[in-house]
């Protein structure tokens, strides 16, 4: 499982065809940094995907929203297009039953890091309960380990054009990320990007050792701590005085440290 944006203009800009030799080649795109909706996909060792879920950048759901999108599609509403922590947990809902989860037919779900996944109890409680296991990846690790992002993503990318030949807004773009998903979403991508990852079938030696090169240049060791060295103690009586102050001086108005000193001593007085 995975999430992805979509925008409503140009991420990259296309091929260009240009003559051989030449040194500056122009390219056309666009100048609006369009609105960005987030999906988010799912899908399975054995060549099945779950019915995604769009959100849209708005308060309210319009029917024209759902037009083209895929079969059995669920949408939602956030005004800034982002996942957020309920929405995660109804897509949660929606494919444990899409998958017929349970604790007699157990399934595992491949997941990041994201405050919204791992950070949400009602989640955590609702996989327990329809026997699904939840596996995080390693930070910085997707790219390599996560099987959408080595298959599926760039496949979508590529049948996704946000621009055909005019300006669209939300309201075509369901219909474009339809078109794109239904195209990408094949058995095919599904297996090969599992194989790709080593996780089925079980590869352990998938990767190599130039594979984990770029680790080597923050692999340092750790500083020997010494247990001798003189150790430095903040002056804690000084920061509870001032925090006391602080605290004290904030009911009279004043605007600094020294000035709610000045107040709460004529207060007193």
């Amino acid at each position: 499982m995975d999430e992805t944006g979509l925008t409503t203009v140009q991420s990259k800009p296309s091929s260009i065809v240009a003559q051989r030799g030449k040194k500056q080649v122009g390219a056309l795109t666009s100048a609006e940094r369009g609105k960005l909706c987030t999906v988010e996909i799912c899908m399975s060792a054995a060549g099945q995907f779950i019915p995604p879920m769009i959100v849209f950048p708005r308060k309210r759901m319009k029917p024209e929203l759902m037009d083209g999108t895929p079969p059995a599609c669920a949408y939602r509403c956030h005004p800034s297009g982002w996942m957020q922590s309920e929405i995660f947990t109804e897509w949660i809902e929606q494919s444990v039953t899409s998958s017929s989860s349970s604790v007699s037919n157990p399934s595992l779900l491949i997941l990041d890091g994201h405050a919204t996944h791992t950070k949400n109890l009602a989640v955590i409680d609702l996989v327990r309960q329809n026997g699904v296991t939840l596996l995080v990846l390693p930070s910085h690790c997707s790219h390599r380990l996560q099987p959408l992002d080595v298959s599926f993503m760039t496949s979508l990318s590529t049948y996704f054009n946000p621009n055909p030949g005019r300006v669209i807004t939300m309201f075509q773009i369901g219909a474009v990320f339809g078109s794109a998903y239904i195209t990408a979403a094949t058995p095919e991508v599904a297996i090969s990007g599992f194989r790709a990852t080593g996780i089925y079938p079980v590869n352990r030696n998938i990767f190599s050792d130039s594979d984990f090169a770029p680790s080597d240049v923050t692999d340092q060791p750790l500083e020997q701590v010494d247990a001798n060295r003189e150790c430095k103690f903040i002056n804690f009586s000084y920061l509870l005085t001032r925090w006391r102050w602080c605290n004290r001086c904030s009911a009279h108005g004043a605007s600094s440290f020294r000035s709610k000193q000045k107040k709460c001593k004529q207060t007193e007085n």
